[in-house]
């Protein structure tokens, strides 16, 4: 806990207010956050304020009412009413269903027949080719600039271990189904990675949409808790086959948004054969300045951004 209160001063917020790094990095930084969405990582004007229905939207910020409803709260109204995030959150929900064996998962290696310290001990080795093929997944999502297949292509490896699961009680079989399981966990971890390519601006939507597809995400954990019931051991068919449901509902989800966002790139072809208006002018000039690049060079970068899938 300790620790967690003094990262409140250390973890950074923007680029341009970490005081903890140097004028080159906090550049460069910046840039980078420019270069990944064609446009500056800041709120502007319009993104910066949650005023009633019944009220103008100020051209000023004012000291009160408006202080304390700042770009958070417009970028927590707006995930809210994005179907996307929606979908994301169910999606999380249903996958984190999926994969709740890993709270039982010295329960499951101990189905082996095997004592209590060699079960813990070939608990381990399942996670350990799970970190590898994590860091793998990763940078291989990075260079190819591709998302589903990263991460649903690990749910259907979690099916296929529950398949083998549920077939046979063979000790060699059920073990190397539980590798198949443990690198489900790879999938998860690009997830919120996704969240954020899909929904890059404004900033405060990003981070209320990431609050909100973890927060309600972890229902999923929840909802696991109570489906590793100890009198559907050793074979927990039963258990198996929630989770094979959830990562089946999770994949049918993920093509949803998958389709969805290749619908965006396409209004985005379509935007970019159009005039820009004032607002999105500005936001590239912004991101121009930030890279120390001309007006027309920021233009053609940004006709190269796209929503990762």
């Amino acid at each position: 806990m300790s620790i967690g209160l003094c990262s409140i001063w250390l973890l950074p917020d923007y680029p341009n207010n970490t005081q903890w790094i140097t004028p080159f990095e906090r550049r460069l930084a910046q840039a980078r956050l420019a270069d990944d969405a064609g446009e500056a990582d800041k709120d502007n004007a319009e993104d910066s304020y949650v005023t009633p229905l019944s009220s103008p939207r100020p051209l000023a910020p004012t000291p009160s009412f408006y202080f304390s409803f700042t770009s958070p709260g417009r970028g927590l109204k707006m995930a809210i009413t994005d179907i996307k995030v929606s979908i994301l959150a169910v999606m999380t929900t249903s996958q984190l269903l999926g994969l709740s064996f890993v709270n039982f998962f010295p329960t499951l290696t101990e189905t082996l027949g095997f004592n209590t310290t060699i079960s813990l001990l070939l608990a381990a080795p399942p996670w350990i080719l799970a970190t590898i093929c994590c860091c793998l997944n990763a940078w291989h999502a990075d260079r190819t600039g591709e998302r589903f297949f990263h991460i649903a292509g690990w749910w259907w490896g979690v099916i296929l271990g529950f398949i083998i699961a549920l077939s046979t009680m063979h000790t060699g079989a059920r073990y190397v189904s539980m590798f198949f399981m443990a690198c489900g966990y790879v999938g998860l971890s690009m997830t919120l990675v996704w969240v954020s390519n899909i929904l890059p601006r404004p900033p405060a939507k990003r981070a209320a949409a990431i609050g909100i597809v973890n927060g309600c995400g972890n229902i999923g954990n929840l909802i696991g808790a109570f489906t590793w019931k100890a009198e559907w051991g050793p074979e927990y068919h039963q258990s198996m086959i929630i989770s094979l449901a959830g990562l089946a509902l999770s994949t049918a989800l993920a093509l949803v948004i998958r389709q969805m966002v290749v619908r965006d790139n396409r209004k985005l072809d379509e935007a970019d054969a159009k005039a820009m208006d004032a607002v999105n002018r500005a936001r590239v000039e912004e991101a121009a300045r930030l890279e120390g690049i001309t007006f027309e060079e920021a233009m053609v970068r940004r006709r190269g951004f796209r929503y990762l899938y």
